[in-house]
């Protein structure tokens, strides 16, 4: 079997290293488009002799590359005879399925892992009027859409029409795990004082990138 990744941006696929590794151990054959100048993929890959394609993406849905990266994605699928395209991020998606809207119809399947979608409750009206018709018309265009969380599985299941919508709790953790063990007060002043703490000061943890993009402040 011949698959085909495709993300927006080269670092997306760090998230899939184990993956990939046990599907080529397995036998088959995994190929990536993205765009890979900018934020390159992992070594990795190149040791399992996957080829990297350069796709012309940019975040934006409002730049003319997004029409050049779709008929890019279209040439890589058609020569390459790929019997699963598995797109990742928004961008990547929405260009991916419009690539091979037609090509489904000899015999491409085409995944699509959506990682939170952009409109959900409490966000911006903006975010419901840019991305939920693109997700609504794109999804006529996909074999599977999956879900990870239970928010996005229900609006899938009731509004968008892709042929199968699964659910995989993707994020978070198991809380029996690592739910917080009690400390004693002893324990937790030892600490703060480790740390470098007042008793008067609170500390919060943020774990993930540091970056503009996220809007840590």
């Amino acid at each position: 079997m011949k698959i085909l990744y495709i993300t927006t941006i080269g670092t997306t696929m760090n998230f899939f290293k184990d993956l990939i590794r046990t599907i080529v151990k397995n036998g088959d054959v995994v190929d990536i488009a993205t765009n890979n100048e900018t934020f390159k993929v992992s070594e990795l890959y190149s040791e399992l002799n996957c080829k990297i394609f350069q796709i012309s993406y940019t975040r934006s849905p409002f730049k003319i590359e997004i029409i050049k990266a779709i008929k890019e994605i279209r040439k890589i699928v058609q020569e390459n005879n790929y019997d699963i395209v598995h797109c990742h991020t928004p961008i990547a998606a929405m260009c991916t399925r419009f690539a091979c809207k037609s090509l489904r119809k000899e015999g491409v399947k085409v995944i699509y892992t959506a990682h939170g979608f952009h409109f959900c409750k409490g966000v911006p009206l903006k975010n419901w009027l840019l991305f939920y018709p693109v997700e609504w018309i794109c999804a006529h265009w996909t074999d599977v859409l999956i879900t990870i969380n239970e928010e996005d599985y229900s609006l899938a299941q009731k509004h968008m029409h892709a042929q199968t919508v699964k659910y995989v709790p993707g994020v978070g953790i198991d809380l029996e795990k690592f739910s917080p063990r009690v400390m004693s007060k002893e324990e937790k002043t030892n600490k703060r004082n480790e740390l470098g703490l007042h008793e008067e000061e609170k500390l919060a943890l943020s774990v993930g990138e540091l970056s503009y993009d996220k809007n840590h402040i």
